[in-house]
């Protein structure tokens, strides 16, 4: 990996965040899963249903309803925490050189 002290630490912190993202979403679609399991003649229904909640979803950012754009908010702001934060740092490296 090339790059700065501070450019390895917050790709790792960038990993981290995008992990936690991924097991959210992961646990989530595992218990839609888990009911398929549970239920398995109504895996058709259940699957139907997921799709129809899904769906409307699958469009560009600008066009969903703010209550979806509230949910991929609370996950930029967890990355603008990190940036701003190692920015910090990046700027307080630099202002030492000088």
């Amino acid at each position: 990996m090339t790059g700065t002290k501070i450019e390895k630490k917050l790709i790792e912190k960038l990993s981290e965040l995008e992990h936690e993202q991924w097991r959210h979403w992961a646990l989530k679609l595992s218990s839609e899963l888990h009911k398929i399991r549970q239920y398995p003649l109504d895996a058709v229904r259940i699957a139907d249903n997921i799709i129809k909640r899904w769906e409307p979803n699958f469009i560009d950012y600008s066009n969903l309803p703010e209550k979806v754009k509230d949910f991929d908010r609370i996950w930029a702001k967890k990355k603008f925490v990190i940036f701003k934060q190692y920015l910090y740092l990046d700027q307080k490296r630099f202002l030492k050189k000088k």
